[in-house]
């Protein structure tokens, strides 16, 4: 129904040049208030008093193993193979064991069945990229076991791997039950290239996890309900599965990166905590989905209010994004600033509509079109600003600016020569404005900006009706 009211409001507003604003001539700005957010919560047992000993906490874990020496192999039982030797027991006391990739002049190829269980005392774990193969509950009952670094999380590489195997349980859905609450750091190593389906299923003990640079794809739900993870390396990834990341509410930033093709839909359903984020696009592609919501878990555009997470903020596009597609930030309303990379050239249908939130936003001289209610309803944008002198903006949708009703300055480039109706209406408190090129300007298209103290026009601009304000002004100017 929400979906159908938004296309029938979008027709009527653009054919009839909102009538809706002849209700009455008052010069009322409406004021807007932001409703009180709730203080976060990471979710976290941990007492951190502020970002600055978050912070700390999340290097240390990334550092974990970078001062940890390999253990002597002596203090290991093995049994020896045609490929190398497997470590079947650990016989020192040491509560941080490195196993080193050789032994006795033998790789280490294995981990045997039970090799570490019921280990009471190791807090970190080193299995090295040698391991090909780790036997059924190599970690079981591990119970004060911080950090864990392994090549696998499965029999082998061909193997299902979900980290719950190397605790003894039998599928993903054992995660919860079997890995130790105590494990906060994990790095994946080896050359592993594809994280697989539910790998990482309900492990929400996790603080921080290390991806290896191999890794290009995360599965489905590969990270879903890692309530505690607070960080996790993710700007090498080119593949995201739908609701990879489903349901981890401590996350509060994610920074993909440039290498980037491909997001599922909802890969970041229920991730409520999150305030900044860094895309190569928006939506599921650089073409395709192209709505901010459909990361969130919104299967339509126009019906995504209810999908952003309350405390996003600030999203930074990066070079190479091209377009900002219809709706793509449609009633996004915590969104405060978005940064926009030289080279996009359209902003869509509505793609900033609702955003009340919005105080500012620069656009880049590469920018030729603005579509019909891009702005709309943007409540708290005071300012847009833009190199006029190097601007490519050359068309600006009907409505575009509507009821931006603390906007004070616009200054337009010399390639835009048109308005459309109703740009700029309902901008009660437009106090200055330099046309720039534009030389017809629609109807409406300043209806309501009664408050307008300074006008610069090209010589034979033309208004059409309902722009009172502005020829009023221009003829006590010229007079």
């Amino acid at each position: 129904m929400k979906k159908w009211i938004a296309v029938l409001l979008a027709a009527i507003l653009a054919l009839g040049g909102l009538t809706a604003c002849k209700k009455d001539d008052t010069d009322t700005v409406e004021t807007y208030t932001p409703e009180t957010v709730a203080p976060f919560d990471d979710a976290l047992q941990k007492d951190y008093t502020d970002d600055a000993d978050k912070s700390a906490y999340l290097n240390a874990l990334g550092e974990t193993f970078t001062d940890v020496s390999e253990t002597d192999g002596a203090l290991f039982t093995v049994s020896e193979g045609q490929t190398g030797v497997t470590v079947t027991g650990y016989t020192g006391t040491a509560a941080e064991v490195r196993i080193p990739a050789s032994i006795g002049g033998k790789s280490v190829v294995a981990v045997a069945n039970g090799a570490f269980s019921d280990n009471s005392f190791i807090t970190k774990l080193y299995l090295p990229d040698s391991i090909v193969k780790i036997g059924d509950g190599a970690l079981k009952g591990m119970t004060a076991l911080r950090a864990l670094r392994t090549p696998l999380m499965g029999k082998d590489a061909d193997a299902s791997q979900f980290l719950g195997y190397l605790f003894g349980g039998a599928e993903y859905t054992d995660n919860g039950r079997v890995v130790p609450t105590t494990l906060e750091y994990l790095e994946i190593g080896g050359g592993m290239r594809v994280l697989s389906d539910f790998a990482l299923f309900e492990c929400d003990g996790l603080i921080r996890v290390t991806l290896p640079e191999t890794l290009k794809t995360v599965g489905r739900y590969s990270f879903y309900y890692c309530r505690g993870l607070l960080a996790v390396n993710v700007s090498h990834l080119e593949e995201i599965a739908e609701h990879a990341f489903d349901s981890c509410t401590a996350l509060t930033r994610m920074e993909f990166g440039t290498a980037l093709t491909s997001v599922g839909l909802g890969a970041l359903e229920g991730c409520i905590g999150i305030r900044t984020l860094t895309l190569p696009f928006i939506g599921g592609t650089a073409t395709e989905n192209t709505y901010l919501g459909y990361l969130f878990g919104a299967s339509v555009p126009d019906f995504a209010e209810g999908y952003y997470p309350p405390y996003l903020t600030r999203v930074t596009l990066l070079e190479g994004c091209t377009s900002i597609g219809n709706y793509a930030f449609y009633e996004c309303d915590s969104l405060e600033s978005v940064t926009i990379p030289e080279g996009v050239t359209a902003l869509g249908l509505r793609a900033f509509s609702a955003c009340v939130r919005l105080a500012s936003i620069t656009l880049p001289n590469s920018v030729t079109s603005i579509g019909d209610n891009a702005f709309f309803g943007c409540l708290s944008l005071t300012g847009v600003e833009s190199n006029a002198q190097g601007s490519q903006l050359s068309t600006v949708g009907v409505n575009a600016f509507y009821n931006c009703g603390t906007l004070k300055k616009i200054v337009l480039p010399m390639g835009l020569t048109a308005l459309p109706s109703s740009c700029f209406a309902g901008c009660v408190s437009l106090e200055e404005i330099d046309l720039g090129g534009v030389t017809s300007v629609g109807k409406n298209a300043f209806y309501k900006c009664t408050r307008l103290g300074q006008i610069k026009v090209p010589a034979g601009t033309v208004f059409e009706d309902g722009n009172e304000a502005a020829t009023r002004l221009l003829t006590e100017t010229e007079a």
